[in-house]
């Protein structure tokens, strides 16, 4: 089928998306909630002139879409926002030539999926496990895009995963020293659903403070982050959406990191980001933490705790796994564009 690279990317092909993710997951009760992080996401990248979309079509029907965007390294573009509703040969068949077309205009290495920024949902699931189904925050998505992808043999892909646990007791018998220690050292935990909005602040340094090295982060500015977060927020406070808590960490009364966890509609709670400052990261404190993040669930008799996105080779230590499940498994790509498909 035709694919053509569209130069000026508008809410038109915003909303041709949407469409097709409702023809491809029309069973999915989640699809409205992840338009949202998706068009905020478009919103970040739209109004560049060199934001692009890629599309396919079929009877004049669109058929297959994704946009592309460079990054701060303008040898570099991001792909994001895919769907395609054809089989597994139809999408490698157009990823193919999504690849052809990057190739031909001159970036030499291709990236994604990116949906705009890395703080909002990306990564293709590759693959999933037991049937638990998705939550909130994942992306619904086709096996048969990893599988796409993958045929089309990327220079590196990076890995992560999901996993659950429904007992927390061993995991808060290892961890609670750790909480103990602290807690001598004035370490106060604090939950919040309307936060002051100097912690937001503080949140927000963090973030560029400790997710800058990871892959495919760029920094966003501060109304971005709040409106990523918070359902609202103005010059003193900010409202987290309902179902979200944020934790203020400090010890002796200074900031040194934040959590943000959310509850799911079967009384899951999703641990989102433990995001602590990286002086503390290699002394206990993320363990401590994570006790207090289960004696919390076992108070408000959560059934299960979810453990999002981690990134398979990031094992924390002293921590038992056997109780865990791993039940999905996602992956981002690179291609490096000077040898790929011609």
């Amino acid at each position: 089928m035709p694919t053509y690279l569209i130069e000026n990317t508008t809410h038109q092909h915003l909303k041709m998306l949407f469409e097709l993710r409702k023809k491809i997951y029309s069973d999915s009760f989640h699809v409205t909630q992840e338009n949202t992080y998706l068009e905020l996401g478009f919103n970040l990248i739209a109004n560049r002139q060199d934001t692009k979309t890629f599309m396919e079509t079929n009877d004049s029907f669109c058929t297959g879409l994704c946009i592309i965007y460079p990054s701060q390294n303008s040898q570099e573009i991001f792909f994001g926002f895919f769907e395609n509703s054809g089989t597994e040969n139809a999408i490698t068949q157009f990823f193919e030539s999504l690849i052809k077309s990057c190739k031909k205009e001159g970036y030499i290495k291709l990236k994604g999926p990116v949906n705009g920024s890395t703080f909002l949902p990306y990564r293709f699931i590759s693959e999933s496990i037991n049937n638990e189904p998705g939550f909130t925050g994942e992306l619904n998505q086709r096996l048969d895009y990893h599988k796409a992808v993958m045929s089309c043999n990327p220079t590196q892909i990076i890995e992560y995963k999901s996993g659950l646990r429904t007992y927390f007791d061993n995991l808060i018998k290892i961890s609670k020293p750790y909480l103990d220690k602290y807690v001598l050292k004035e370490l106060d935990i604090t939950t919040y659903t309307n936060i002051p909005i100097q912690t937001a602040r503080n949140m927000y340094d963090a973030s560029e403070k400790i997710f800058q090295n990871n892959w495919g982060y760029e920094p966003i500015n501060f109304d971005v982050f709040c409106k990523r977060f918070f359902s609202h927020y103005n010059q003193n406070e900010c409202k987290l959406h309902q179902g979200n808590t944020v934790l203020n960490i400090t010890i002796e009364n200074n900031f040194v990191g934040f959590a943000y966890f959310q509850t799911n509609y079967d009384n899951a709670l999703i641990v989102k980001t433990l995001a602590l400052d990286p002086a503390f990261q290699k002394h206990g404190l993320g363990n401590a933490c994570v006790a207090w993040i289960h004696l919390w669930a076992k108070e408000n008799q959560i059934n299960k705790c979810i453990y999002s996105f981690i990134q398979l080779d990031n094992r924390v230590k002293n921590m038992p796994h056997d109780d865990a499940v791993i039940f999905r498994y996602y992956a981002v790509y690179e291609f490096n564009l000077t040898s790929a498909i011609s």
